[in-house]
C-alpha cells in the first residue's frame, strides 16, 4: 500500500451553519440574482458585500408577466421592491375610475421603502409594464437588520428623500 509522506495542510476552521447557508444561497441562481439586484440598486449599491449578503437572506425573487399586479392599494405591506429587469407602473385609481400614473420604476430603482418605516399598507396599485423581475426585501427582516446596521439605516433614509 502506497503511503503519502507529504505533510497535510492543516484543516481550516469549519464554517458555522449560518456562514455555510449564506455561501450556498449566494452561489445558487436565485442568490446570485438577488445579490446582483441589491449590488446594482441605487438604494443599496454602496453597501459592503457582507451586508449585501445579509440582505440576500431576507429577499426573494418576484417574476411578473406584463399587466400582472404586484400589489393593490390597501394591500398589507410585506416589504419593498427593487426592479432587477423590467418596469413597474405605480398608479392610483380615482373615484371616477380613471388611473393616474404616479411613476414608472425601471431597472435598479426601488419603491415601497416608506411602507417599511411608517405605513402598514401600500398607498397605490403597482403592476408590470412588461415582463419584470424584482427583488422583494422583507419588511420585518430589513427592520431587524436596520437595528444593528447604521449603514443600512442611512441607505433607507436617503431613499425616502
Amino acid at each position: 500500500m502506497a503511503r503519502c509522506d507529504t505533510a497535510c495542510e492543516p484543516e481550516s476552521e469549519p464554517l458555522s451553519l449560518r456562514e455555510t447557508m449564506r455561501t450556498l444561497n449566494i452561489r445558487n441562481g436565485q442568490g446570485r440574482l438577488l445579490y446582483s439586484a441589491l449590488e446594482q440598486s441605487k438604494v443599496f449599491g454602496a453597501l459592503r458585500s457582507e451586508l449585501l449578503e445579509d440582505l440576500v437572506e431576507i429577499c426573494d425573487v418576484v417574476s411578473l408577466k406584463k399587466g400582472e399586479y404586484l400589489f393593490r392599494e390597501g394591500d398589507v405591506s410585506n416589504g419593498f421592491y427593487i426592479v432587477h429587469r423590467g418596469a413597474i407602473r405605480l398608479h392610483k385609481v380615482s373615484r371616477e375610475g380613471s388611473k393616474q400614473v404616479l411613476k414608472i420604476f425601471k431597472d435598479r430603482e426601488s419603491f415601497g421603502e416608506s411602507t417599511v418605516v411608517s405605513l402598514s399598507c401600500y398607498p397605490a396599485d403597482a403592476y408590470a409594464d412588461c415582463p419584470t423581475i424584482l427583488a422583494r426585501v422583507d419588511k420585518m427582516g430589513v427592520q431587524r437588520l436596520g437595528r444593528t446596521s447604521e449603514a443600512l439605516r442611512q441607505c433607507l433614509s436617503s431613499s425616502l428623500v
